[in-house]
């Protein structure tokens, strides 16, 4: 059973392999995402409850969630610390008679629909992979292993960005309600939705703009206003809950916070008035800015840093925008890039697998 193991290995291995034969044609780059996106969904949607921190928790709500009815789901949101529309959800599933096992690969395959929808609708396909390969790297082993209903608000929320910047309001507006029904990490986007919505363009993509929001979020830092948000009344219970405990201490300014500072000033930089940017360009800038303040506001409650991960998705785009801005269009130029950027990342995975965020790999059939 030790041997399961290297199922983990199975995910860079398989990623990058596809990635070495596919990243100079858009079409084989497509094919190659499915094949890879799809082998990982099984890997993900068939681990057993001892893989991750989180999963007989889940389990535990699934289950009790069959003596619940539906007028009592607020009620038992608030006692079970998980939103009102995942257990909605996890309500009409169990209702459906299939079983918690059925129920994640149900969930999980929206979350990778989620992710999909992003790759094919707003990438170039040549770097979809690679962007895949971002995502599997620095999210995937603490969200779609672990923290689920945070894994498909922040994907939800993402798309409710990119809607946004694309003047689809309603769209937006929507995409956001849903995501918060899921995890209330994603209230912080009714910040960014409302800034794109209410503020000039030329404004909004100025280095004015970007150094005055880094220095008002340094300035913020220093009162510490999460302490005080965590005590009001109105606040949603999935976070007053950690007050008093070891999760709203420690440090929050770390590498993901210089990656945003330099890549949300190289971006504003490169924002020349009067030329039209695509909206990936607009999003990595946004999402990345959004990212740095988070974590100058947010600095020292690592608890409420999950608001600046969630920003930091973005970065998923870095492979495309930073490509266009910086190397020159060529097919060895694009195969050295994105093969450099792979292994960059293949150590990042395996940094954050030796974190010890998930355990040993075992199917659920096999517990």
């Amino acid at each position: 059973m030790s041997n399961l193991g290297v199922v983990y290995d199975l995910i860079p291995f398989i990623i990058v392999s596809l990635l070495i034969i596919s990243s100079v044609s858009p079409k084989i780059n497509t094919l190659c995402l499915l094949i890879s996106s799809f082998i990982i969904y099984i890997i993900i949607s068939s681990r057993g409850l001892s893989v991750d921190r989180d999963a007989a928790v889940y389990k535990f709500v699934f289950d009790s969630l069959r003596m619940v009815p539906f007028d009592q789901l607020s009620e038992y949101s608030s006692v079970i610390g998980q939103e009102i529309g995942f257990l909605f959800f996890e309500k009409l599933a169990n209702m459906s008679g299939i079983n918690f096992f059925e129920f994640r690969f149900l969930f999980d395959f929206c979350c990778l629909s989620a992710l999909l929808y992003v790759l094919f609708t707003y990438i170039p396909g040549k770097f979809r992979l690679i962007s895949y390969f971002i995502y599997a790297s620095m999210f995937m082993l603490f969200r779609d292993f672990t923290q689920i209903r945070l894994c498909f608000a922040c994907l939800i929320s993402i798309i409710s960005i990119l809607k946004m910047l694309e003047g689809k309001v309603k769209s937006s507006i929507s995409l956001f309600f849903v995501a918060v029904m899921f995890h209330n990490t994603s209230l912080i986007i009714s910040t960014i939705l409302s800034v794109i919505y209410f503020m000039k363009e030329e404004r909004l993509y100025s280095m004015k703009f970007a150094l005055s929001m880094i220095s008002l979020s340094s300035i913020l830092s220093v009162l510490k206003p999460a302490n005080y948000l965590m005590t009001l009344s109105f606040m949603p219970s999935q976070l007053t809950r950690y007050q008093g405990t070891d999760n709203i201490s420690g440090s929050t300014l770390g590498i993901n916070f210089l990656f945003s500072i330099v890549l949300s000033l190289i971006l504003v930089f490169f924002y020349k008035k009067g030329e039209k940017k695509d909206i990936g360009y607009k999003f990595l800038y946004i999402t990345m800015l959004a990212s740095t303040c988070i974590s100058l506001v947010f600095i020292g409650v690592p608890i409420l840093i999950r608001m600046q991960i969630l920003c930091f998705t973005g970065f998923i785009f870095f492979p495309s925008i930073l490509y266009g801005i910086f190397m020159k269009k060529t097919k060895l130029g694009n195969y050295i890039f994105q093969i450099s950027i792979a292994c960059v990342f293949i150590l990042n995975f395996y940094k954050n697998l030796s974190s010890g965020i998930i355990y040993t790999y075992i199917p659920f059939w096999m517990e």
